[in-house]
This record gives structure tokens, C-alpha cells and sequence, in this order.
């Protein structure tokens, strides 16, 4: 029981119902009862007639004691109300009544009004039953709870990925509407999820998954699932390319796998168009290419060394860089280089490096190239092809980008289980502002654009040639002194990486 002065108390006996709701089942639980200054009742809520005892019409304006027919001991609540009128304070009581196979507990708040004159002008009684307010309570919790869900429900729908739940038991406990699009099946389980009946999904190699091997039942496990590409074959036979990814989250009702994926056929068809493009006019470039540098090279092998040979020789350097730009064109057709099939065998890089040399002679000024090798078995196991195409671009960039003589310095080494090749050049360099841009597609430095010709392709090919052979390509470089490229590949150890 507390109390305090309460000069003006139906604000604060409306700030009293306010912070009580009405109860879940919508019954008047409401107590409210409003004396005069001589505690005779002026008003009386239905919830405080059956409190008190009295009939369903009481006869107002009679005194509290006069009509609960009152004892010589007065309850609780009418020894706070008489309290109330003496003293002035505002009372507050809980009180327990009704009958003994169901008791209900009340908190009541009194609230004395006095008159201009200072005496006791009335009295209010405001509460509310607390086991309704409970209740009330958990209803408005249970209402604002599902509000939550819904207004998550309808975010999640709204994504252009695909999200979906699963439980430890395999069972989807979410699915939003994008993921049902995806997968075409309503009821059912999305096979990609963890089920298969219905449907199949399949390795980006046409390898069925069983069900072991599918997203939600690896992250269940443990397993890390990020950026993997599967074939979903849907129930009604269509097909669907898609990227997945996924988490595992622990929640009080145990983990939860939770996967999002998003659908990528269409990207995949315009690649695959792309390519087809790509290689179609590949095609019909290098036919009458073929024709042109095969005739300037008959006329540098039969003409003695006059006009004519230097102009054939031209035109053969110049088929050659056209030659070049065609294959770096092509190899970027391929999505981050997936689809580049790589023909592995162990490779001697010294001996790649000489070979390219003398093969592209006519075509650039391999004179200025010096090679060395500080390495005893610089021995990789690479495709010959796409790694001899590695190093010409970066050779060719290094003749190209630097001054008429200067040398071009190509070495070997070995550091930490690696073989690394450097090929550095005395060209004007690149800012640092532009490292990092290095290796995109299509980027071109700014000291070189409009002096040199190029596609920006030949450092992007470099780049994903050298990652798929499982190594690693960066740059070094100073304005004024220089570039330095490093090409990083593991080395091949044992009988298989030493020379005969």
C-alpha cells in the first residue's frame, strides 16, 4: 500500500484504465467507483457491484458501509477508502475476493478529489482484475507477436531470392514465394532443400545429388554451403540453374538450416548465346586471317631483305596481335572461367619460355627479352596452351608499354612450394590508384589509353588462366619506374618435377 497527495484524481484514474487493456474475451472487468464527499456512491461499473456485493440496480447515493451492510471489521479495500477520505493521499491496495474454489485477485487504485474549500469533495476507485490483465496481457503480446511474423512473412516474399527454412528433422518450416516459383512445387518439399521426391537436382556436371549431398542436409551437418551451382530438374520437367547458399542458425527450438538460392538460367542462357557469338566470329576472323599472315610469312621466307620483307613483316606482327586479341576475346566468353577445360600434364616453364621466344620472334622483339631461372626444377603441372597465352600477353604488355630498346627482364625462382615468374619492364609505370584496377575486364591505364592499342581483355585473361591452374597473378609498380608482374603457380615436386 502506498500513498501521496492527489489534488486532481481522474487524470491519473484515466492514465489507471488506459494502462489496463480489456480482457481477451472481451467481459467488462473494469471496477470503477465514483463517491461524494460523504462516501456515498454516485457511480458504479458492473465489475464493482459484483466486487462489493451489491444488486444489479443499487439504489445510489447511499453510503459504502450502508449498502455492503459493513461490521465492526471492515475489509482491506474500505479501511484504504476510509484512509483515503482522512488523510487526502491517494491509496493503493490489491485485494482477493470471491469464492475459495476461485479466487481473483484486484488491484484498486483510490483517488481522493478535494473542494475549493480543502475538504474531501469525492473519491474514485479504479482497477482492474489481475488475472484479466494477464491475460490481456499475453493476448496483446500473442496479437503484436504475430504481427511480427506476418510483416516478415511479407518481406521475405518480396525478395528476388529464394529463402527457405529447415528444420533438424528435415522438415520445411518456411518457404517464401520466390523459392516456391523456383522449385515448382506448392505442397510439396522443395527437392533442393532436402527432399527429391518429385524432382531431382543435379552437379553443374549433370551428376544427380542424392539427398546426403543437398544444401540443407550438409548445413545440418556443419558444412559451409556458399555460391554453389546446381541443376534443379522441377516436377513438371522444366529446369533451373540456380546459385545456393546457406547458414545454420541455433534457436530454442534446435538449428534451423537456412538456405537462400536465386535463379540464374536466364544469365546462363544470354552467356551461353554470348559465347556461341563469340566463337562464331572467332571463326570467321581467323579464316581470312590465316590466309594473311600465312602470305606475308611466304614472302619474308622467299624475298631477300628489302622493301617487300619489311612490309610482309608488318603485316605478320600485325596478324599475329589480331590473332591474340581473338583468343583473349574467346577465353573471356567463359563465366569466371568455368567453362575453360584444362589439358594438365607437367610442364618445364624454362622451357616454355624459350619455346615462346623463338616461336613469337617475328611477331615481337624478343631480343630485348632476357631470361634467367634461379630455380633447379621449375617444373608446374599446367596446360602448355592457356599458360604459353599467360605469359605472351605479359611479355608482349612489357615490349609494348616500355621504350624503344629497353630491356624486358623474364626470371624463374622458387619460394615457399611455388614456382614464381617476374617479368618486369622500364615503362612509365602505373599510379597506385590504378593497381588494383589492374586485372579487371576491359581496364586500361590512363598513361597508356590513347597511346597504345588493346581491348583491356589481355590482363583479365592473364587473371583467370593462372587462377584456374590454382595459382595466383599481382602486379607491382611505381609512376616513372616501371612494372613488375609476378605469376605464382605451385610447384610440382618428386620424380614427375625433375628433369630427365
Amino acid at each position: 500500500m502506498s500513498g501521496h497527495p492527489c489534488p486532481g484524481a481522474q487524470p491519473a484514474v484515466n492514465a489507471t484504465l488506459s494502462d489496463c487493456p480489456a480482457s481477451a474475451g472481451g467481459h467488462e472487468t473494469l471496477v470503477h467507483m465514483r463517491l461524494d464527499g460523504r462516501l456515498r456512491l454516485v457511480s458504479c461499473s458492473p465489475a464493482a457491484r459484483h466486487f462489493i456485493g451489491l444488486p444489479a440496480h443499487p439504489v445510489l447515493c447511499r453510503a459504502v458501509w450502508m449498502l455492503h451492510r459493513l461490521g465492526p471489521t471492515a475489509p482491506p479495500w474500505f479501511a484504504a477508502l476510509r484512509r483515503a477520505g482522512e488523510t487526502g493521499l491517494e491509496q493503493c491496495i490489491n485485494v482477493c475476493y470471491g469464492a475459495p474454489q476461485e479466487p481473483r485477485s484486484l488491484s484498486l487504485r483510490i483517488l481522493p478529489e478535494a473542494g475549493p474549500d480543502g475538504r474531501l469533495a469525492a473519491i474514485t476507485v479504479a482497477g482492474r482484475d489481475r488475472r484479466d490483465c494477464r491475460s490481456a496481457e499475453a493476448e496483446t503480446q500473442r496479437r503484436r507477436a504475430q504481427g511480427e511474423v506476418q510483416q516478415l512473412t511479407m518481406i521475405l516474399d518480396n525478395l528476388a531470392a529464394g529463402v527457405t527454412v529447415v528444420s533438424a528433422s528435415g522438415q520445411v518450416v518456411f518457404r517464401n514465394r520466390r523459392a516456391r516459383e523456383i522449385t515448382g512445387t506448392e505442397p510439396d518439399l522443395a527437392s533442393l532443400l532436402g527432399n527429391t521426391e518429385g524432382a531431382a537436382v543435379f552437379s553443374p556436371g549433370g551428376e544427380r545429388l542424392p539427398a546426403g549431398r543437398l544444401p540443407a542436409a550438409r548445413l545440418l551437418r556443419g558444412e559451409r554451403v556458399e555460391g554453389e551451382e546446381h541443376i534443379l530438374q522441377r516436377p513438371d520437367g522444366g529446369k533451373r540453374r540456380v546459385i545456393a547458399s546457406g547458414s545454420l542458425v541455433k534457436g530454442d527450438g534446435g538449428p534451423f538450416a537456412i538456405v537462400s538460392f536465386q535463379d540464374i538460367t536466364r544469365l546462363q542462357e544470354l552467356e551461353s548465346r554470348r559465347e556461341e557469338y563469340v566463337q562464331i566470329l572467332s571463326h570467321d576472323l581467323r579464316a581470312p586471317l590465316t590466309v594473311i599472315t600465312a602470305g606475308a610469312q611466304m614472302i619474308m621466307n622467299q624475298s631477300s631483305e628489302d622493301h617487300s620483307v619489311r612490309h610482309a613483316r608488318a603485316v605478320f606482327a600485325a596478324g599475329r596481335r589480331i590473332a591474340g586479341m581473338i583468343d583473349d576475346l574467346v577465353l573471356c566468353a567463359g563465366v569466371d572461367y568455368r567453362g575453360v577445360r584444362l589439358d594438365l600434364a607437367p610442364s618445364d616453364l624454362m622451357a616454355l619460355l624459350r619455346n615462346l621466344l623463338l616461336e613469337f620472334q617475328e611477331a615481337i622483339d624478343t631480343s630485348r627479352v632476357r631470361l634467367s631461372c634461379s630455380c633447379r626444377y621449375p617444373w608446374v603441372t599446367a596446360d602448355r596452351q592457356h599458360l604459353s597465352r599467360v605469359f605472351v600477353n605479359l611479355i608482349a604488355n612489357a615490349l609494348q608499354y616500355s621504350g624503344p630498346g629497353s630491356p624486358v627482364a623474364v626470371s624463374v625462382k622458387e619460394a615457399e612450394g611455388q614456382v614464381v615468374v617476374s617479368v618486369a619492364d622500364e615503362g612509365p609505370g602505373v599510379a597506385p590508384d590504378e593497381l588494383p584496377r589492374l586485372f579487371e575486364r576491359y581496364y586500361r591505364g590512363r598513361a597508356v589509353r590513347d597511346t597504345t592499342h588493346g581491348m583491356g581483355l589481355g590482363l583479365y585473361v592473364v587473371k583467370g588462366l593462372v587462377e584456374a591452374h590454382g595459382g595466383r597473378v599481382w602486379a607491382e609498380s611505381a609512376e616513372g619506374r616501371g612494372s613488375t608482374f609476378y605469376v605464382a603457380l605451385p610447384a610440382l615436386t618428386g620424380a614427375g618435377g625433375s628433369p630427365s
